[in-house]
């Protein structure tokens, strides 16, 4: 598991109860992440100010993670400068996984090759992109994949049909790209009930009360179905969570133990695909949310 940190740089979630920790509460969550063998952390300089938090925790602990960051700016020249502040505020000389935040920038001149500079420099271990939509993974898979080294992909309960059709996620592990889920409970929405307004409003309440059906079929609750479902798909090289709370934390540390154990059941993982080949696109892309919430 990778550890997710924009909900301690900020508040961050539709489920987010407790807002941003305090910087004690941030240290102790990384404190605990690293005690119980995480070594990866995600985050981002538009994190608020997740990696100051992770450069000074390095730093005070000598408990150094990988981490892979995110760069929003499409030139090469903002590149170089956000490389260069991240570097600072993370207390680090190398990144070992940076990222293009925008699929776009990879197209914009010279980018990509900034990035390759960095990483023949031996400043950035290794370069990848985050991305929204299949056909963006496929332009990597058949342009870049001399130059990507991993990509990040929303996957999750309802949301792996698209990226699962023609082969494309092994495709892309053919051309030797590591594969990383994001939005494992889509950003807090699967740990809403079915009749709450937030999932009326996103039209999910009938995914998620059938989902919830699905999981106790199996003797789960919504939580580990999602995990679980994520852990065993063989096209997935990591999977990221975040947390606000140290108990967040542990609850996912516990779910990933426990998926580890018993893979779900045919019949479970054929309702889910029947689920979410009928789901709305709004319920799927939380850049549409924000006039629904």
């Amino acid at each position: 598991m990778v550890l997710g940190t924009a909900q301690i740089g900020q508040e961050y979630g539709i489920h987010n109860l407790s807002g941003k920790p305090s910087e004690e509460t941030a240290y102790q969550i990384l404190d605990y992440a690293w005690c119980h063998g995480v070594r990866t952390l995600d985050t981002a300089g538009a994190y608020g100010d997740a990696e100051n938090l992770i450069g000074k925790y390095q730093e005070t602990t000598g408990h150094f993670f990988h981490i892979g960051t995110k760069l929003i700016a499409d030139t090469a020249d903002g590149m170089v400068k956000e490389l260069e502040k991240s570097c600072g505020r993370l207390r680090c000389s190398r990144i070992w996984l940076c990222y293009l935040h925008r699929f776009g920038a990879c197209k914009e001149k010279g980018v990509l090759q900034e990035l390759e500079r960095w990483k023949a420099g031996g400043k950035v271990q290794n370069i990848g992109i985050s991305v929204y939509e299949p056909e963006e993974l496929e332009y990597i898979v058949q342009n870049l994949y001399d130059s990507v080294d991993a990509v990040q992909v929303p996957f999750h309960l309802l949301d792996h049909v698209r990226w699962l059709k023609g082969g494309l996620l092994q495709r892309a592990k053919e051309k030797g790209i590591q594969i990383f889920a994001r939005s494992v409970y889509l950003q807090g929405l699967f740990l809403q009930s079915a009749d709450s307004e937030t999932a009326r409003r996103l039209l999910a309440g009938e995914a998620l009360s059938e989902l919830g059906r699905a999981a106790g079929e199996c003797g789960m609750d919504i939580r580990q179905l999602a995990v679980s479902f994520v852990f065993w798909q063989p096209e997935i090289d990591e999977f990221l969570l975040g947390c606000e709370t140290l108990g967040q934390l542990a609850q996912n540390l516990a779910l990933e133990k426990e998926a580890g154990r018993q893979r779900l059941p045919d019949g479970v993982l054929q309702q889910v695909w029947d689920i979410s080949k009928k789901v709305n696109d709004i319920v799927i892309d939380p850049r549409t949310w924000d006039g629904r919430r």
